[in-house]
């Protein structure tokens, strides 16, 4: 009976869609949220923005599909649409700590386990062969191996993103009484560092650091 509702709401899906009625798709996504996966939720979302035009919030679902781990070359290319669309500087991918959160978002986190479990595999076979005679190098090897995927795991999966929905005024603090320093143009994607019940403060990349309003944000 499951199965039966949800090719209906798929069937549905696909003929509003294709009939560019992308409100009623979206509705209808967001009314049938519980029965689809996270990843193919937000990419369908996205995908369905993107064709309305909204490139900013396409742009955030589309990434936000990528951090639960969908990797296809349909996201891929959406995603590259997206941002040749907006008009974003892309900075964040510029600075180098930016660059290393927007890479290893896109990276599949069974990877980092899957590298691990292989060079495991791998010194094991070596040292029962007797190719592998030090058996405190294969230990080495194998704790070396770990180190991207403890790093993913206890750091930069925590490390929070936020994306602009629309251009959003950037403050020297958070609340509406400091003075404004630049304006921050709808999709750009940064850091967030702390935040208050009203503001995030940008910490990366340096040419956005300051506090911008949570209604003008959405983060994963």
């Amino acid at each position: 009976m499951e199965n039966s509702n949800i090719n209906e709401v798929l069937k549905s899906l696909e003929t509003l869609y294709f009939e560019k009625k992308y409100n009623d798709t979206i509705t209808l996504l967001l009314e049938n949220k519980s029965q689809f996966a996270p990843e193919i939720f937000h990419y369908n979302l996205g995908t369905t923005y993107a064709q309305k035009g909204n490139w900013a919030v396409g742009r955030y679902h589309l990434e936000r599909a990528a951090k639960y781990g969908y990797h296809s070359d349909g996201i891929r290319n959406n995603l590259e649409f997206v941002n040749a669309k907006l008009s974003t500087s892309n900075l964040l991918e510029s600075d180098s700590f930016g660059k290393i959160i927007s890479i290893t978002n896109l990276i599949p986190e069974s990877l980092y386990l899957g590298v691990a479990l292989t060079t495991f595999m791998v010194l094991l076979f070596l040292y029962r062969i007797k190719k592998l005679v030090r058996l405190k190098l294969g230990i080495i090897i194998f704790a070396l191996s770990l180190v991207p995927a403890l790093v993913h795991f206890f750091y930069l999966r925590n490390v929070e993103i936020g994306i602009t929905l629309k251009d959003a005024v950037i403050r020297q603090g958070p609340s509406k009484i400091y003075e404004e320093i630049s304006t921050i143009k709808a999709g750009e994607k940064f850091i967030i560092g702390k935040a208050n019940q009203r503001y995030f403060y940008i910490k990366a990349p340096s040419a956005f650091v300051g506090w911008v309003d949570k209604d003008d944000v959405a983060t994963y």
